[in-house]
C-alpha cells in the first residue's frame, strides 16, 4: 500500500491494482481505449497510467503491456469493476482481462459484449 494526499489534505491508503488485456490481436489500441475509458471517471483521473514491458536483450523498447490502477477505500474496486463491465459491453471482439492485486491474487475474465456482465460478480467475490 501507499498513501496520497486528496485536495482536502487528508491522506488517503492506497493500493494498486494491475490490469492486463491479453489475447486480442489490437491489445495496445484495448489498452488505450480501456484507459481513455478509466480515466473518464472522476474517482481514476489521474490514478490510472501505463506499465511500461519489460525489454529484453536486443529490444528498443515497447509499449505498455497493463493498466496501473490506484484504488483507495470506499468502494473504488467496485467502481473500476462496475466500469471496467460497461467497457467489455461495448467491445465487438473477445476479450481477456486479468485484474491482480499487488498481494498476487488475481482473477481473469474472458468475455465479448453482455457477457461481460460476468465481470462484477467475479471481482466482488
Amino acid at each position: 500500500m501507499r498513501a496520497f494526499e486528496t485536495e482536502g489534505g487528508r491522506t488517503v491508503a492506497t493500493r494498486d491494482v494491475r490490469v492486463l488485456i491479453e489475447g486480442a490481436r489490437d491489445s495496445e489500441q484495448q489498452l488505450i481505449s480501456l484507459r481513455r475509458w478509466l480515466t473518464a471517471e472522476d474517482e481514476f483521473r489521474g490514478y490510472v497510467r501505463f506499465e511500461e514491458k519489460a525489454m529484453k536483450p536486443g529490444e528498443m523498447g515497447g509499449f505498455a503491456d497493463a493498466l496501473i490502477v490506484a484504488v483507495g477505500s470506499g468502494g473504488a474496486l467496485t467502481v473500476l469493476s462496475s466500469s471496467i463491465q460497461t467497457w467489455l459491453q461495448q467491445q465487438r471482439s473477445k476479450v481477456s482481462i486479468t485484474i491482480a492485486n499487488s498481494n498476487g491474487d488475481s482473477v481473469q475474465i474472458t468475455a465479448e459484449g453482455p457477457a461481460a456482465d460476468a465481470v462484477v460478480s467475479r471481482l466482488q467475490e
